[in-house]
This record gives structure tokens, C-alpha cells and sequence, in this order.
């Protein structure tokens, strides 16, 4: 469950994130402590002998949450499956003020309230150019990123959602207030629509919705990038 929120950090983490301020041989990961099922803290964990590097394969032995893997110093194990295997994916660098990526195209989240602060994928929404098993999801002001598509529990058109990629590829989480009938959620999901178009809000499928910018200021390369909204 990755959020959007990019606030204040864990009070009580033992490290920093950005810094990587961990004794020689660890490295500092985002974990779910005792309070949470989802990254919410940061800790120092061992970096093993010859370990994976940013898109090799790589083992999370308790799971996504427990912020310990066989990747690199600069790195953490995404989209882990079942039995523990992901990806390894690269950390972003610089400052929460100022994140840069390694591989270009990539682009920075930060979320879960600062714990997290990951390099991933750009792409277009319009296009949906992920791969399999993943959408195409806004990131803050900076575009739009590949993420895991989490919607195993829902995700269609109108329904509830409470984070950036549970919903299905080709659409986004917006506030309830966006989306008729969706009541009593804190967001729902709604279809992205192409502002190039004659009719932009002959995409959008809820009544009275129509296409707007998603990003204001717009988000360079994405002008025509829209989303279906209540006005």
C-alpha cells in the first residue's frame, strides 16, 4: 500500500534515509514497525556479501514490510511477491527538497510520510506503457510513475480507494467528492481523460464529470494529460 503523503518522517527511526547514516555493512530501509502493516518507520538492516544490484532479482525473507532484502546499499526490494522475490529498485538521492534518480526516465516518490523515497518508472497515463501487472499512476507534481496495480480488492471506476495504485491500470484515486456515487470513502477511483481531444469529457463516464488538467501547474510533457472530475 504505497500512499502519497510526503510530510514529516518516523519520530522515532534510527536512521536517515536520505543521509544512509547506518554503521559500515547496513543500510537504511523503510519498515512496518509493531504500530503499522506498511512502511511507516526506518531502520538499519545488514547488507549481505555481494549483493543484488538496482533490476536484479532479489529475496525479501519476511515479506515487502519488513525493510530487509539482499539488494545494495541505494536500494530496496519492490513489488515483492508470495514467496519473497522482487526486484530491486533504486532509492532516490540529493534531499527531500531536491531528489534525483540514477537511471533516466526514472522518477522520485516520496511517500508514506517521508519513509519511502523511491526511483520508478516514468510513463504516460494516456498510454498505460507499463508492464504487466502495473499502472500508470501520478506522482506528486512530477508526472506520472509505474507502479504495482494493488487492485486484487476492487479498484474499478467509482470505487473506494485509499492509496495512489489501488486502482486499475487506466484509472487514478481522486477525492470522493470527484466521483458520483462514491460515498463514504476517503477517495474513489476515476478514468484519466486526453485534453487533445474534440470532446475531452466524452471520457469521463460519471454524470456531470468532466476533464481537467490533473496537475496544476501542468506537468511538463503531460499537457494533455486530464482526469474526470466533478466541477
Amino acid at each position: 500500500g504505497e500512499d502519497d503523503s510526503t510530510g514529516e518522517g518516523p519520530t522515532d527511526g534510527s536512521c536517515d534515509v536520505w543521509e544512509q547514516d547506518c554503521p559500515e555493512g547496513e543500510k537504511c530501509a523503510a519498515y512496518a514497525n509493531e504500530k503499522s502493516d506498511w512502511w511507516n518507520d526506518l531502520h538499519c538492516v545488514p547488507v549481505p556479501e555481494n549483493p543484488a544490484q538496482i533490476g536484479d532479482p532479489c529475496y525479501a525473507p519476511e515479506g515487502p514490510a519488513a525493510g530487509i532484502d539482499d539488494c545494495d546499499h541505494g536500494a530496496v526490494c519492490w513489488d515483492v511477491d508470495e514467496e519473497g522475490m522482487g526486484t530491486c529498485l533504486g532509492l532516490c538521492t540529493g534531499s527531500a527538497e531536491s531528489p534525483s534518480c540514477s537511471i533516466n526516465g526514472d522518477v522520485c516518490v516520496i511517500a508514506n510520510a517521508g519513509v519511502l523515497n523511491l526511483c520508478l518508472a516514468g510513463c504516460d497515463p494516456l498510454l498505460q506503457d507499463c508492464g504487466d501487472g502495473q499502472g500508470c499512476y501520478p506522482a506528486a507534481a512530477d508526472g506520472y510513475v509505474c507502479a504495482p496495480d494493488d487492485s486484487a480488492r476492487g479498484g474499478g471506476y467509482a470505487e473506494p480507494c485509499e492509496y495512489i495504485n489501488v486502482c486499475d491500470a487506466g484509472l487514478f484515486c481522486t477525492d470522493a467528492s470527484n466521483v458520483p456515487g462514491c460515498m463514504g470513502a476517503v477517495g474513489c477511483c476515476s478514468e484519466y481523460c486526453d485534453l487533445s481531444e474534440d470532446d475531452p469529457d466524452a471520457a469521463c463516464s460519471g454524470a456531470g464529470q468532466i476533464c481537467v488538467p490533473h496537475f496544476d501547474p501542468v506537468a511538463p510533457g503531460f499537457e494533455d494529460a486530464g482526469g474526470c472530475v466533478l466541477p
